[in-house]
């Protein structure tokens, strides 16, 4: 509702240093002289004008929205000044509501630096992990890098290097008991050592990620607000998604948010036909897992993650599950064991709604799963062909591409595609980018098969407060008939067309 507060996201003040916005003047490239990109993954369906003429052709790899749709016919006849009228769209200023403000480290209700006394850490160091700074982190923190400072830590970040090529931001952490830590490992190890409960992903050594920074947006700007995308289904108190309008009266169009993905009854049907069932096996790690964990036998890729992050795309990752036996400060349970990450739903007035970052986010950082039904290729409907994702992703285990259905010369191949359109999360409303600042990771966690996956999110670097978070579709332009979608991303080398 327009005049509604967010305790996070909403500030009634204004401070000097303004959020810029990203609009720039892109130059219009010929169709032919575009790179292809990968067929597979998806393409944006937008909102932002009506059908194509002709018959329609269903987009079944469509995402959310972040394009103009364009009738093919339109674009056959146009001439190259027409061409460029098409996009003159995404030359249209609009003004950024949002900005980003600091809050010092010092307003906190615990942060201090402890002096150290030479002593062997154990559990009986003290943490200051208690209920009443886990309240303070629920009432005030806007990030969760700022949980550890609750609990008595001490992050310190010092410049050195001479002329401005040669700075670094060099990070320390400093325990409660007041015992210097140089790296990730050291921290990981520290946790373990003493028995705490602060998971390894809230500790980044990034220089460039600044704990105190957020994304606000002023309150007399937003004409539309609804203080939870997922209608508080979620299990911590803190994970909210706050929609903000600031352009219209509007919301999304309603679906119901899910927090696990379900299966359309041909796809549970297709599934126990091919024998492919959800894994009921798991390792028998005590505490941590290790090299012979037997999730982590599983991968293709050797490294997997580091420590709570993911620092580049891998194939797949298979990920300790229900059935595993490690504990929750394992390192192979990063999707499942972690703080979530504050995001708003923000809308834009060209290429509809999209998400972005509350605060600084490092770089690894796993963001959502995209969550929806499983449906058949033969289930998808032309009239509804948006927030679709297909599973195609190259690298899956088997390398089988389909679910057959029937026997013999008239066997019918079935690809299944993850559908977000009636059942959703927040992935749903991830835009595309020619310069994406998310990539996607596929996860073996609830299955094992290269046919139905968990399809997560991460962060390909270090994300600032109120950032955009979008990736790339991969769709090859021309490939579909009677369509064609102009790109609304505005990165510097965009591409003109998604499709």
């Amino acid at each position: 509702m327009p005049g509604s507060s967010h305790p996070q996201a909403i500030q009634d003040h204004h401070v000097s240093s303004t959020f810029p916005t990203t609009s720039h003047v892109i130059e219009v490239r010929s169709h032919t002289s575009m790179s292809k990109q990968p067929s597979s993954t998806v393409v944006c369906a937008s909102s932002c004008s009506g059908e194509p003429s002709g018959k329609s052709v269903p987009l079944k790899r469509a995402f959310s929205d972040g394009g103009l749709v364009v009738p093919l016919a339109k674009a056959k006849r146009a001439s190259a000044s027409d061409d460029e009228s098409l996009v003159s769209i995404r030359e249209v200023e609009y003004p950024d509501h949002g900005f980003i403000a600091t809050k010092q480290l010092s307003e906190y209700p615990v942060y201090a630096k402890h002096e150290y006394t030479t002593h062997d850490c154990s559990n009986a160091c003290p943490l200051g992990e208690s209920q009443q700074a886990l309240n303070a982190y629920i009432r005030t923190a806007h990030s969760p890098l700022v949980l550890p400072l609750l609990f008595g830590w001490y992050r310190q970040v010092k410049t050195t290097g001479k002329g401005k090529k040669n700075l670094k931001k060099v990070v320390t952490y400093f325990t409660p008991c007041g015992k210097q830590l140089d790296c990730i490992k050291d921290v990981y190890d520290y946790l373990m050592l003493v028995g705490s409960i602060v998971p390894i992903t809230v500790f980044t050594f990034e220089g460039d990620v600044e704990l105190t920074n957020r994304f606000c947006i002023k309150k007399d700007s937003v004409k539309r607000f609804d203080e939870d995308l997922a209608k508080k289904i979620l299990d911590k108190p803190y994970a909210r998604y706050p929609i903000f309008n600031c352009f219209s009266d509007s919301l999304p169009d309603s679906f119901s948010y899910v927090k696990k993905i379900t299966k359309s009854e041909k796809v549970v049907r297709l599934l126990k036909e091919k024998g492919i069932s959800e894994r009921t096996e798991g390792c028998g790690c005590q505490g941590t897992c290790t090299v012979n964990c037997l999730c982590f036998n599983m991968y293709e890729d050797e490294r997997g993650y580091c420590y709570g992050r993911l620092l580049r795309k891998q194939n797949y990752i298979v990920e300790c599950n229900d059935n595993c036996k490690c504990g929750p400060s394992c390192l192979n349970r990063v999707t499942t064991n972690t703080v979530t990450f504050p995001l708003i739903l923000y809308n834009y007035p060209d290429k509809g709604w999209g998400v972005r970052a509350l605060c600084d986010i490092p770089k690894g950082t796993f963001l959502a799963y995209y969550y929806g039904q499983v449906v058949a290729d033969s289930e998808i409907s032309e009239k509804h062909d948006k927030y679709l994702v297909a599973l195609d992703f190259k690298g899956a285990i088997s390398k089988d591409d389909s679910i057959a259905e029937g026997e013999g010369e008239h066997e019918e191949s079935e690809l299944l595609n993850l559908d977000g359109r009636r059942f959703g999360n927040i992935a749903r409303f991830m835009n595309h980018s020619c310069d994406p600042n998310v990539f996607v990771q596929v996860i073996q966690r609830e299955m094992f098969s290269g046919q139905i996956y968990n399809v997560a999110f991460f962060t390909a670097r270090n994300i600032g407060a109120g950032e955009e978070l979008a990736w790339d579709y991969g769709y090859e332009v021309g490939s579909l008939p009677n369509r064609r979608i102009i790109c609304m991303c505005r990165a510097k080398y965009c591409r003109t067309y998604m499709l």
